[in-house]
Formats: C-alpha cells, structure tokens, sequence
C-alpha cells in the first residue's frame, strides 16, 4: 500500500504560524515527553497535532516516530501540524530529546474567517525544569503553556481554496 504524503512548500500561505518554545536548564531525560495541539473552529470542527521527543529521532521523517497529516477536503476543518526538514506536513512529529532552547514551529492552515481555540494536552512527563513556551507570531502573543491550556485566536480573512 502507498503512502501518500503531503509535501507543503513555505510559500504557500500559512494563516496563523507558531513556535513552540521549550526552554531548559538541562536536557530532559523521560522516556516520552510529548505534547498534543488541539485547534477546533467556533462551529466545532477540529484537527489535533502531536509533538514528541525521543533519543533516535530526527527533524526529518522518521517510519518509527512519524506521521504524515492527511490533507482534510473539507475547507470549513482548520487543520494544525508541524513540517520536516524537507517541508512534509505531519500530524505526529517525534523530534530529538529536549535540549536547551529547542524550537518546533506549529502551523495552521484556516480557511474560514471566525474564533478558533488551541487546547494544549501534555502527554509524557516532561522534567520539572522544563519551561514550555507557545509564541504566536501574528500577534506576537507569548503564552507559558505550563499554566495555560488553552489558546483562543480570531482569525479575520477568509482564504479562497
């Protein structure tokens, strides 16, 4: 069986961008530190993202840590995922283990003008002394997702598909 994957190229027009950033003062040691987006629009349609680091993986595909995301062929859906290193959208990403200032941009794709929220799920035990942050670029928003567990966004243009 194929496996079709969606190779999403940076000039494509992203509607919201964000960087996951993950600050520590030492490198976190658990077994499966991992994070999972969820965005879901004003009507109730979602799409969920997960983040994991792990010793052996890579910021490129990886068959043991990895999965494509799926293009949705519903426009009203938002959708949320991470890129490769060669530009591969994925819904799951295992990355290498937490090191100081790692960095994860988030994207999201919206086609429809409206309120969107961005649940935050820890999955895994991440180390006391990792500080997790979420920066929204458009608005320049820095959210400290250990206290927070969600984010709400209000996206105004509507995109032609």
């Amino acid at each position: 069986m194929k496996t079709k994957e969606r190779k999403m190229t940076i000039t494509r027009a992203f509607a919201l961008s964000l960087v996951l950033l993950v600050a520590s003062a030492t490198l976190s040691k658990a077994a499966n530190d991992a994070l999972r987006f969820r965005i879901t629009s004003q009507d109730g349609y979602y799409d969920e993202t997960v983040v994991s680091f792990a010793e052996g993986a890579t910021t490129c595909f990886d068959w043991n840590y990895d999965a494509w995301d799926l293009p949705n062929p519903y426009p009203y859906v938002p959708s949320i995922f991470t890129l490769t290193c060669d530009n591969y959208a994925l819904s799951i990403n295992g990355l290498p283990a937490l090191h100081n200032d790692t960095k994860v941009e988030l994207f999201t794709w919206l086609n429809n003008a409206g309120d969107y929220a961005i649940e935050i799920e820890h999955l895994g035990v991440f180390a006391p002394e990792v500080e997790i942050y979420m920066l929204d670029l458009l608005t320049n928003t820095l959210y400290d997702l250990n206290t927070v567990d969600s984010v709400n966004l209000y996206f105004a243009t509507t995109i032609d598909t």
